[in-house]
């Protein structure tokens, strides 16, 4: 394409997207021809509202993951190791000890655990009580030998790294 030094950028790409759609026309079957396709055109706040969400998703389910590793060693009863790969935030709150304390007094009362599964995830930039950043809230229903019906909340931050940690562990 030669150019025309008066021609914008975008009159030059409007000739090629027009080559293009050409191009294709002629490669259409016959029958096709004449048709223009319906071209579905989502509103810009729609799609960046969909690619949020994806974002979101992915997030949610970097944060299950971290979550059931997390449970995984709190359920071995490695309360330690639990506050040791918990967020800087959970860390700050209470010390080492304080944690292992509690965990322990808290896991004795409920017994061995018995079953858990996931009743819901939800992603948040802002919670109460806490500074802006990206959280994850999972919940789950579980039952321990002591108590039939418990439901347990780990809530993960984002760390600077990028990697979900526990910022608190609630259950009732």
């Amino acid at each position: 394409m030669t150019r025309n030094p008066g021609q914008s950028i975008l009159h030059r790409g409007a000739a090629a997207f027009a080559v293009l759609l050409m191009a294709t026309a002629a490669a259409l079957p016959a029958a096709q021809r004449g048709h223009t396709p319906a071209l579905a055109w989502v509103p810009a706040a729609q799609a960046a509202q969909a690619a949020e969400a994806g974002e979101q998703a992915a997030q949610i389910q970097a944060a299950q993951a971290a979550a059931t590793a997390w449970l995984g060693r709190f359920d071995a009863g490695d309360y330690g190791a639990t506050w040791d790969s918990a967020g800087a935030a959970f860390r700050k709150a209470v010390t080492r000890e304080q944690w292992v304390a509690q965990a322990t007094s808290v896991r004795q009362s409920l017994g061995d655990k018995l079953e858990r599964s996931e009743r819901g995830a939800q992603f948040s930039r802002d919670l109460p009580g806490v500074p802006p950043g990206d959280y994850v809230v999972i919940q789950y229903a579980s039952r321990y030998s002591k108590s039939k019906a418990a439901m347990e909340t780990v809530t993960l931050g984002r760390e600077a790294a990028g990697d979900w940690r526990p910022v608190g562990y609630f259950v009732r």
